[in-house]
């Protein structure tokens, strides 16, 4: 018990060090009349002047105000104000007040400090005062309220002159983020909760740490507008500890409550993260416009600027349904939440999978009886870069691959009919999962015939053509309309590559049209990935560790090698590849590599400094962020991604070219796999 304990401590002491080293302040914000003055925010001031040094100048009026609108408030921050309080003579000393307030609309001010002219001293000098934290709200607003002055012939009220300004973090910042509000102490707990559980179940030092560290980046990015809501957070973390003991006791009983204590744990870590307060509000602004538009027009509601395929049509729909009479329908956070149950469907459907077709992973010997000890699973259910999509950013990504794990379960099921529903419905969610279509057709082809196969793929696409025909209203010439958008033609002007990949390997960070050499490499690439992984399952069955390796590992492909690639299309490999991982000890580093990818360039989409004219994040002074926007580490990322996947396809070539041992008299099937460890 104190081993196993001191290893949890040994994993949770890593990652807060390592949150602590990349949080270390690395940049400031501030406004500058030789750089900033025309910037949204800076208000009250007259036109730049430059004097006898050269030094470039504003006069501040009467009232001025400096808005900081993302910076966050949960800790104390430092300001300094460069300026001249001189004044012509005969006019009274300057006397200038410094109030603060939140980016909000009609926010109380508070008063900071004042500046006052001191004759012994009138040159230009640095005022340095301390903003007092917040116990809520986002930004930094600045009033300026100086005892005006006129100049002969001047109609201006004049109060300072202004040359620079300066918000920064004070040293001891994080401190802030345990005490009024224990969102520290609460991320603490369920840190460790989340590593017990990953140790318990088998995993290494360094595979836990790595994994716990998925969900200890997120909670470091958001921490700055989430602090707020720490007691709740510190409840749910004491609850995910009582859920973990309560999976023991299942353990113990073999099994009695079945999942159940895992899909708790999953939906307390989901409600941990829903609370965050960064607003990401990326497509979720359409998903509410088409909301209304199917309110009001029903699925008869073509829209020029409906560029999704028809599904999401009926998700809204069935959505609006408990929208509208809950009076919801505006919230994002209720966008969020409707996604993040599709990714508890999406675990408990792997659960499934593995528990009618998986390898065991544990034996009589540990449990009483052979079973699956949720060790796999979890890789899923708590991976932070997997329920990122849904549950922090609200994109509907998780909808087409809620709808690919299911086909997959069904074509493993034998149900030609119901998996080829799934396949047709499948073709008219989203592009991306496409991808995955030509091998799951294959899947159901070698384990149910032709005939039955056929009578599948032909129920599908009927229904694929019927859900098609309303949002389009029955004309032709929406369809037409539709598919000749850039986003099918081939038009793709490269405007925002965040994706790291293939691509951005080559031409980093330039927003320009791809040349069509790289894609027609990337096309043959996958083109002759596909005909590798329908070579090597020929005349055969597929196990799920295959299966699952394979579907991941060509989504994955797609991802590398295609253009039209956006950073969060990783979701589509990692619960296929996870599933592998959970049947196969060797895959679990490169699923923590591919999670890990997926996160970075996720963060680096939505804190992306040359975005900020729509970033709706809270600005931040960290190392972290800083060098996540350098394009070497983007470019790095690219080459990680490349390596990983060369890398991956080397496992799976050996193992699709090994042929199977007979296991020995007596040996343990189960030798390979993670074992569940009992503290």
């Amino acid at each position: 018990m104190k081993s196993f304990a001191l290893k949890i401590a040994t994993v949770v002491g890593l990652i807060l060090a390592v949150a602590f080293l990349i949080s270390l302040p690395a940049k400031t914000y501030g406004f500058g009349a030789a750089t900033n003055s025309s910037n949204d925010g800076f208000n009250g001031y007259s036109g730049t002047e430059t004097n006898s040094n050269g030094e470039k100048f504003n006069w501040s009026l009467d009232t001025s105000t400096q808005l900081f609108p993302y910076v966050a408030r949960y800790t104390p921050l430092e300001l300094r104000i460069k300026a001249n309080l001189g004044r012509p003579a005969g006019e009274p000393p300057a006397r200038i007040e410094i109030y603060e307030g939140t980016a909000a609309p009609n926010t109380d001010l508070t008063l900071v400090g004042v500046m006052t002219y001191n004759p012994q001293n009138p040159a230009t000098q640095d005022y340095h005062f301390t903003v007092p934290r917040r116990s809520g709200g986002e930004g930094l607003l600045l009033q300026f309220k100086s005892n005006a002055f006129q100049v002969k012939g001047d109609s201006r009220q004049l109060g300072f002159i202004f040359f620079d300004s300066e918000v920064s973090l004070p040293q001891k910042h994080l401190f802030y983020l345990f005490w009024p509000n224990p969102y520290g102490l609460a991320c603490i707990i369920l840190l460790a909760v989340v590593a017990a559980w990953t140790l318990r179940a088998g995993f290494s030092w360094l595979e836990t740490s790595l994994f716990g560290g998925l969900a200890g980046f997120v909670m470091l990015t958001m921490a700055s507008s989430t602090y707020q809501h720490g007691w709740w957070l510190l409840v749910i973390a004491v609850g995910l500890g009582a859920v973990f003991w309560w999976e023991g006791q299942n353990i113990r009983k073999k099994f009695r409550w079945g999942v159940g204590p895992l899909m708790l744990a999953a939906g307390l870590v989901i409600a941990f993260f829903l609370f965050s307060g960064l607003s990401y509000e990326g497509d979720i602004v359409y998903y509410t416009r088409w909301s209304a538009a199917i309110h009001q027009n029903g699925l008869w509601m073509y829209d020029p600027k409906f560029n999704y395929l028809p599904l999401i049509g009926y998700i809204i729909w069935f959505y609006n349904l408990a929208a509208y009479p809950f009076n919801f329908h505006d919230s994002y956070l209720a966008w969020r939440v409707f996604a993040s149950l599709a990714f508890l469907a999406v675990i408990f459907i792997v659960h499934l999978l593995l528990k009618e077709f998986g390898r065991e992973t544990t034996t009589p010997k540990e449990t009483g009886r052979r079973g699956f000890a949720n060790q796999g699973l979890l890789l899923l259910a708590f991976n932070a870069a997997f329920f990122y999509n849904p549950t922090l950013w609200g994109q509907s990504d998780i909808f087409p691959v809620l709808g690919l794990v299911i086909a997959l379960w069904l074509v493993y099921r034998r149900q030609p009919l119901l998996a080829g529903i799934a396949i047709g419905l499948l073709l008219v969610s989203k592009a991306q999962a496409w991808f995955l279509l030509p091998l799951l057709a294959w899947w159901l082809l070698q384990r149910c015939g032709w005939k039955k196969t056929l009578a599948g793929l032909s129920l599908g696409a009927v229904v694929a053509l019927a859900l098609s025909a309303a949002p389009y209203g029955l004309d032709i010439n929406n369809v037409i309309y539709y598919f000749n958008q850039p986003e099918f033609t081939g038009i793709y002007t490269n405007n925002n590559p965040n994706a790291a990949n293939f691509n951005y390997l080559i031409i980093t960070n330039q927003r320009t049209p791809l040349p069509v050499w790289m894609s027609l490499t990337g096309t043959l690439v996958v083109m002759v990935t596909l005909a590798l992984l329908v070579y090597f399952s020929r005349g055969k069955e597929r196990s799920l560790k295959q299966g699952g390796f394979a579907a991941g590992y060509f989504a994955f492909s797609c991802f590398v090698w295609l253009i039209k690639m956006k950073e969060r299309y990783l979701i589509y490999s990692l619960p296929f590849l996870g599933i592998g991982a959970t049947q196969e000890k060797r895959l679990v580093k490169p699923f923590l590599a591919l999670s890990w990818l997926q996160l970075l360039q996720l963060t680096i989409s939505m804190f992306q400094e040359d975005r900020s004219r729509s970033k709706t994040l809270a600005d931040n002074f960290f190392w972290w962020s800083v060098t996540l926007n350098r394009v070497e580490v983007q470019w790095l990322l690219s080459l990680g991604t490349m390596i990983l996947w060369g890398y991956l396809l080397f496992l799976y070539l050996r193992n699709a070219l090994k042929k199977p041992a007979p296991a020995p008299s007596g040996a343990d099937p189960q030798a390979n796999s993670p074992q569940l460890v009992t503290p």
